[in-house]
């Protein structure tokens, strides 16, 4: 999952994604596949009836195509056969610049699609967080949409099915109406009532970032520890999108900060690899533990050191995270950190005595590891560090051999001037040489230092 891309859920654009061809980000380009006129002329002439050459252009991200449709007069508040505008497209696909554009250019934020949807709407079940602040800073109206709906004698809970079970409580909460929810709860609405994927108001409201809406519905009585389809909770939601001020409501409002997904990740993990030290910081004060792992073995301090946030990494280490801790499959945090490169870490590892040695199940030991992926910092590190330097895996391979067949002349350098043994055999008698048949230069380097 991205960043937070929490839902792609409430519905499925029956809508076709056009695909530029890459040609010059212009109108000319966009002409040219027939799905607008010339500038100029009447831009409501359209091949496809469906999508406008402004619906394509804000759903494909082309800032350029946009301003010079708008610009040419193109109806920013046009509408699709599917009732969506350029404004809903360029939201759902996360295109921050075009919804700024877009926004400038006078459309209206609170259209609704054939779904009831607006374009807040499902930026926020999209999970982009930055979309949602543009929208919501563009003025949150309030419509009569609410008002309506409680006036027509069917009971404040019942579901709007067009938005894939989305109660008008949840439809308030993510749109930022406060005045709207307060009504909703006055009257009655279940708090914790879920939608067809499990999200609540709570829910949804502690990812838009709506610190007085989370505040109301907790004071109207949310479950802060209901679960969605995927395991996730509002404190969940609220710690990947980094939204710290609702996170301490809902860890007030006795928010479990141990909780798991589906997959056994804490949230203590989920947020350790987006990196968010303040969130970390937070669940840690607050009774998270911090040797957590889920099913195959990994910890936190793992996915915080293999992500290279080197101030994750020290706030778990000193909070207590085990070093030397390994997976299911033996490796270690300071292979995850030489794996990918992130020689930063992996001298924070080295300075609180993690083990670099210890093999993995195959007998590979983080300088191998390092040595296959080319990473000479993180190989000189190591070294430095006391790695052995002439070390086998279960098949007798040495960090040089590992080096040879990767085809990296720097690493081999490295070893070398480290005393590694040129002439090691692997349990079949093969030598480094042998390893680097396909790699001219490696052959002829390693000839070069033999002779030398």
């Amino acid at each position: 999952m991205q960043l937070l891309v929490y839902v792609l859920t409430i519905m499925l654009l029956a809508l076709h994604s056009a695909s530029f061809a890459k040609s010059p980000d212009s109108v000319q380009s966009t002409r040219r596949r027939g799905l607008s006129t010339p500038v100029g002329t009447d831009m409501d002439v359209h091949a496809d009836k469906s999508m406008t050459a402004l619906m394509v252009a804000a759903e494909e991200g082309r800032s350029n195509v946009v301003r010079e449709l708008l610009a040419a007069g193109e109806d920013v508040n046009e509408r699709g056969e599917k009732g969506m505008t350029a404004l809903h497209l360029a939201s759902l696909a996360g295109h921050t610049d075009v919804v700024t554009i877009l926004r400038k250019g006078g459309a209206n934020r609170n259209t609704k699609d054939n779904n009831n949807m607006t374009a807040l709407h499902l930026a926020s079940l999209a999970g982009h967080a930055d979309v949602v602040e543009i929208l919501m800073g563009a003025g949150s109206e309030v419509t009569d949409d609410v008002k309506t709906f409680l006036n027509r004698g069917e009971g404040a809970n019942v579901r709007d099915y067009s938005s894939r079970g989305m109660t008008e409580l949840i439809i308030a909460s993510v749109e930022g109406r406060i005045d709207d929810v307060r009504a909703l709860l006055k009257k009655g609405a279940d708090v914790n009532e879920r939608d067809d994927k499990g999200i609540t108001s709570l829910i949804i409201a502690s990812l838009s970032g709506n610190t007085d809406i989370v505040r109301t519905l907790l004071d109207g009585g949310a479950n802060v520890n209901v679960k969605d389809n995927n395991g996730w909770t509002a404190l969940v939601i609220a710690s990947q999108a980094g939204r710290i001020d609702i996170l301490r409501n809902l860890i007030e409002a006795g928010a479990d900060v141990n909780v798991e997904d589906d997959n056994n990740m804490s949230v203590l993990m989920l947020v350790s690899k987006r990196g968010h030290v303040g969130i970390v910081k937070t669940l840690l004060d607050n009774g998270a533990q911090v040797t957590t792992k889920e099913k195959s073995g990994l910890t936190p301090l793992m996915v915080a050191s293999e992500k290279g946030h080197s101030n994750v990494v020290r706030v778990l280490l000193d909070a207590g995270a085990k070093v030397n801790e390994e997976d299911d499959n033996g490796r270690t945090v300071l292979m995850g950190a030489s794996q990918a490169g992130h020689a930063g870490v992996v001298r924070i590892l080295l300075d609180r005595g993690v083990n670099v040695n210890v093999k993995d199940n195959h007998g590979w030991t983080a300088l191998m590891i390092a040595s296959q992926a080319g990473h000479a910092g993180v190989v000189k590190n190591l070294l430095e560090g006391g790695a052995y330097v002439n070390v086998k895996d279960k098949n007798g391979m040495t960090a040089l051999m590992v080096a040879s067949l990767a085809g990296n002349t720097k690493i081999v350098k490295v070893l070398f001037d480290a005393g590694v043994s040129m002439t090691a055999k692997d349990s079949s008698g093969r030598t480094a040489l042998y390893y680097a048949k396909g790699h001219a230069h490696i052959i002829h380097l390693l000839k070069k230092l033999v002779s030398s």
